[in-house]
This record gives structure tokens, sequence and C-alpha cells, in this order.
């Protein structure tokens, strides 16, 4: 997908601090499911892990507020519908909050290798 492919109903949310997520108006909106599950994933684990795997991350909302709060060394999430994937991947650009990946393929900053075990 490329930036003709954008959704036209998307826009810019801000997450935490000055964190953004970019969701569409008539798509899966970050919810309070959203909050719930990033809150129990960071009290699950008192200490922060080297690694973090999203998968089905859609905007990236959960994989962003994990990250934001836990920093871990690599992060990554999975995210099989184009749209979401492209939204994900430009709100955790730049964010150091690693890399969104699209049916399996490892992509950007900090993408561990295909035989790494999570």
């Amino acid at each position: 997908m490329d930036a003709k492919d954008w959704p036209e109903d998307a826009g810019r949310d801000r997450l935490i601090g000055d964190w953004h997520i970019y969701q569409r108006t008539g798509g899966h909106r970050t919810s309070t499911d959203d909050l719930i599950t990033a809150w129990y994933a960071v009290h699950r684990n008192p200490d922060p892990p080297e690694r973090y795997l999203d998968l089905g991350c859609g905007v990236g909302s959960v994989l962003l507020m994990v990250s934001h709060k836990l920093r871990p060394k690599i992060v990554l999430g999975v995210e099989a519908q184009a749209q979401s994937l492209m939204m994900a991947r430009r709100a955790a650009r730049g964010r150091g909050a690693g890399s969104i990946a699209h049916d399996g393929e490892a992509c950007g900053r900090g993408a561990p290798g295909a035989r790494e075990p999570y």
C-alpha cells in the first residue's frame, strides 16, 4: 500500500503524552478495552521485558501504550489489515515503538530475526 491508499476518514488523535495514533472515524476506535488491555499487560509485568509482541495490533493503540510505559528494547506488532497496518506504522515511526509487520514480514528498526523466539 502507498499514500494513495491512506483512508480518507483517518485522523490523528492524542493517545498518551505526546504520542498520537491514526484511526478511522468510521472504523475501530481506541476504546476502554484497549486501555484495559494495555494496563493489564503493564501491571502483569512489573519488570520491563526485553521484547514485546502484539498480535493483531490494529492501529497500534495497545502496542504504543505498552511501549510508552515499559520501553522494551524490541517491539513487534503484527497486523493483517492493510489500512490498520499503514496507520500503526505511521504512529510507531519515530517513537522507538518498534516495528509493525504484515503477513509475517519483519520490517523496520528493531525487528527480531524470523527464528528468534518470543
